[in-house]
C-alpha cells in the first residue's frame, strides 16, 4: 500500500497544470492539499501501527484502502477549492 500511494502522490505533479485548470484552483491551493495529505499520512501512520496488534493487519489495511479510495473519489469529483 505504501508503494502504491507514494507512486501516486509523487506523480501528482505531472497532473498539476491540467488539474488546477479544470478544478479552477491555484497552484498554491493544490500544493497545500498535497502537503496536508502528507502530514495526515505522517500523523496517522503511527496510529495505524499501534492499532495493528489490537485489531490485526487485515482490518487496518482494509480501512486504509477504503479511506484512500474515498480520497481519490473526492479528488476525482472536486469542482473547486472546497472539494
Amino acid at each position: 500500500m505504501l508503494s502504491l500511494s507514494m507512486g501516486l502522490r509523487q506523480s501528482l505533479g505531472l497532473f498539476m497544470q491540467p488539474l488546477t485548470h479544470d478544478v479552477h484552483i491555484s497552484v498554491s491551493d493544490f500544493t497545500l492539499a498535497i502537503a496536508v495529505q502528507n502530514l495526515a499520512w505522517g500523523f496517522l501512520q503511527p496510529v495505524a501501527g499501534a492499532l495493528t496488534p489490537r485489531f490485526g493487519f487485515r482490518p487496518i489495511m482494509v480501512a486504509g484502502a477504503v479511506m484512500y479510495v474515498a480520497g481519490l473519489v473526492a479528488l476525482a469529483t472536486a469542482n473547486g477549492l472546497f472539494g
